[in-house]
Parts: C-alpha cells; sequence; structure tokens
C-alpha cells in the first residue's frame, strides 16, 4: 500500500532523480522501474541498492526533451504487488 499516489521527487533538474516511496518494506530485487521514451522503446532502470527498504531510488540517463512514461511494479513485503504509471516531460534546459 502506497501512503500516498507515488511521486517523483526531483532532487535536481540535471540528474533526474526519482524514487518512490511506500508504507511497507519493498522487495526490490522483484521490483520494476521502466521508461517508456518518446518513441515508445522501454528500458529497464536500475533500482539503487543503497535505498531505504521503503524506497525504490533510480535514475534516468541522458533524456533528451519529449514525453515519458516511468511504469513501476512493487512487490511488497507482504506479498501484494502493486504496478501504475506516471507521465512526464522533459523540457530543454
Amino acid at each position: 500500500m502506497w501512503s500516498r499516489e507515488p511521486r517523483i521527487r526531483e532532487r535536481e533538474r540535471v540528474k533526474r532523480g526519482l524514487f518512490f516511496e511506500s508504507v511497507v518494506k519493498i522487495d526490490a530485487t522483484r521490483s520494476r522501474l521502466t521508461l517508456v521514451t518518446p518513441d515508445a522503446s522501454t528500458q529497464l532502470l536500475a533500482i539503487s541498492k543503497d535505498a531505504p527498504a521503503d524506497i525504490l531510488a533510480s535514475q534516468a540517463q541522458g533524456l533528451i526533451p519529449g514525453e515519458y512514461r516511468i511504469r513501476w511494479q512493487v512487490l511488497a513485503s507482504d506479498g501484494h504487488i502493486t504496478r501504475g504509471e506516471i507521465p512526464f516531460k522533459v523540457t530543454q534546459p
């Protein structure tokens, strides 16, 4: 169960860091973050192993301007799978 709709927190505009926060522990090894690019191709994002147990953290590299989506799938420690999609737009700095 999410504490609220998962959100992308922008640490710094240039880094394009993102993380998802949950109210329960997440099984990060069985969870997934996928970037959908403007041309509809997909890229599996590496999940940080250093994040706390209730956070999935990753970083998208080399994004060009356009419309993107993050597809997320999380396996909570209680066995529940939750998934969704978050659209976002990259613009010129």
